[in-house]
């Protein structure tokens, strides 16, 4: 297992692109917040000191025991995930930077790669998003405690820390590191695909903002300087960034105040201007439309009658087997879909593969199912109309 943490905007989603660019590396889909939001919680219900303890709220459990009933249950949950041929799995999830400790515990045989970045592009960044803090101070502290909890807990021998800002700077060199230090074989083929993917830009940043570094000198007034140095400047500075005190900024109003809300209409600059212009603006409602995609999948394995009232009003369904086709609308359209679930063998296998690639509303979802007869393929395809499914399209081989 290899772990990619970091504050929340230090560039955790580029560092899990740039690990998993490596042949043998397969990727989690996305943030799973396994250690954070339970496996961690989890844990705080069990203590180690007398099994006849009346604790309350909590039961006793010897340590290693603990342990390993959680590693058998996260290996349940991440083996699926590795591709054949691959020997590694990379998860990305920003908050596992405050859990270092109890991953490192759990996969005492995994690696943790920590990756960090001026705290000022990050409090920037993160004060940029409709979820982020509401002022310098907290994303400051925020920043800290990521760094500082993540450091206490590591296990230093499969911890690395890796700089945003030297990754921008020294690509093939830092890539090339990183590898050999997670134990990967590196030639030139390797690096370069590693090196194609790390040009690739998927800024999350709403005011669509280059990828790079040091963009806090343009928005950070000396207020906001004075607000993060006063909570996190000693660190900043322990780690080797730069000192602002000769930038010579002109007083302006703070960064909350310039990245106020405006709205339906999203972020919208104090100078009157016309809103600005956001990239991934409607992120909130694919996130919504992915919980949808992940709800017809689910009914699809566990409960195929569910799966029929997931379909809206007037709803059509086509099931495709080779050069068979059966298709209707409306409540036929229920009945087909689940008829065509409940004599599926394959919907009741092992998954193997199961890739979802989202172009709201449209989503197409490739399914590979471990069968008696050694596997079985499924293309699912399935626009949706707010939380409802209008057209679907179901193609087995």
């Amino acid at each position: 297992m290899i772990f990619n943490v970091g504050s929340r905007r230090s560039g955790t989603f580029w560092l899990q692109r740039i690990v998993t660019a490596h042949p043998e590396v397969s990727a989690v889909g996305s943030e799973t917040h396994l250690f954070s939001h339970g496996i961690a919680p989890l844990a705080e219900r069990f203590h180690h000191a007398a099994l006849r303890s009346g604790q309350v709220g909590s039961t006793f459990i010897e340590r290693d025991a603990l342990l390993d009933a959680l590693r058998d249950f996260c290996d349940a949950v991440f083996a699926p995930m590795i591709e054949p041929g691959k020997t590694r799995l990379a998860e990305r999830t920003p908050l596992h930077s405050l859990h270092t400790d109890l991953i490192g515990d759990v996969y005492p045989d995994g690696r943790i790669v920590h990756i960090i970045r001026d705290g000022r592009d990050v409090v920037r960044s993160l004060l940029a998003q409709q979820w982020g803090p509401q002022n310098v101070a907290d994303g400051a502290r925020e920043w800290r405690a990521a760094i500082e909890t993540a450091r206490a807990g590591a296990h230093i021998d499969r911890y690395l820390e890796l700089r945003y800002e030297d990754l921008h700077a020294e690509p093939a060199l830092r890539i090339s590191g990183l590898y050999h230090w997670l134990g990967l074989p590196v030639d030139d083929a390797i690096l370069e695909r590693a090196l194609a993917e790390a040009r690739v830009e998927r800024n999350l940043d709403p005011r669509g903002t280059p990828a790079g570094s040091g963009k806090w000198r343009t928005l950070f007034t000396p207020e906001d300087l004075a607000a993060f140095e006063e909570v996190a400047g000693d660190l900043l500075y322990e780690l080797g960034y730069e000192r602002a005190e000769a930038l010579g900024l002109r007083p302006r109003a703070g960064l909350r105040a310039r990245f106020r809300r405006g709205g339906s209409d999203g972020l919208i600059a104090d100078d009157g201007l016309a809103p600005i212009a956001v990239a991934g603006e409607h992120a909130g409602e694919e996130v919504e439309a992915q919980r949808h995609i992940d709800a017809l999948l689910d009914a699809f394995h566990t409960a195929p009658e569910r799966a029929g009232e997931l379909l809206g009003d007037g709803a059509t369904v086509r099931v495709v087997d080779g050069g068979r086709e059966r298709a209707a609308g409306g409540e036929r359209a229920r009945v087909l879909l689940v008829e065509a679930l409940r004599e599926d063998v394959a919907m009741r296998g092992r998954q193997l593969r199961g890739d979802v690639h989202p172009e709201p509303p449209l989503f197409t979802v490739m399914l590979r199912y471990d069968t008696p007869d050694g596997g079985a393929d499924r293309v699912l395809v399935a626009r949706l109309d707010g939380d409802r499914v209008q057209e679907l399209a179901l193609y087995r081989s």
